[in-house]
């Protein structure tokens, strides 16, 4: 799935060691879910967590095109159960359309891109660089590829109770 809980926060801050971590919520700052249950339509399946009604059907056709998912621009008022509808990949794009209209300012993402070729992960994540570039976006990924979309990796160590912190070149 592609979800962005609270719980991976937790996770992750829960993983590093060091006696004199602190956790700090930022004030303001706005996240989003995109969790593997989407029944309803398909609007409200893209528009999560916003209202249906929040975005226009233009606004809804456009990302999905964006996200190479143009099939889906005419089933908008479908109701179906989305999480066993479409494909993993497709998921993974509803979840950037998601994104993309709902402009979070942290954007984690898990399993990223795990179903996309390589051609759509690039495109996917040049939208989101460009698109959201005031967003802070975390990918939890196994893919070597994912790094060139970022400007820092860490690698969160268990055995040695550590996060390790690395930063990498601009992309190419």
């Amino acid at each position: 799935d592609d979800a962005s809980t609270p719980s991976h926060t937790q996770r992750l801050f829960s993983a590093i060691g060091h006696p004199d971590k602190e956790m700090h919520e930022i004030a303001g700052a706005n996240h989003y879910y995109s969790g593997p249950d989407q029944r309803g339509t398909l609007r409200e399946a893209v528009t999560f967590p916003s209202d249906p009604g929040a975005f226009t059907d233009e606004q809804i056709k456009t990302v999905l095109e964006e996200v190479r998912l143009p099939n889906l621009v005419n089933r908008l008022g479908e109701e179906e159960n989305w999480s066993m509808t479409l494909s993993v990949g497709e998921q993974q794009r509803i979840a950037i359309a998601r994104a993309l209209l709902n402009k979070p300012h942290w954007l984690f993402r898990g399993a990223a891109p795990s179903a996309l070729d390589e051609e759509t992960e690039r495109h996917v994540y040049n939208l989101v660089t460009e698109r959201l570039a005031q967003s802070a976006i975390v990918s939890i990924a196994h893919r070597p590829s994912v790094a060139a979309y970022h400007r820092r990796r860490l690698a969160i160590v268990p055995e040695l109770q550590q996060v390790q912190s690395v930063s990498l070149p601009p992309a190419e």
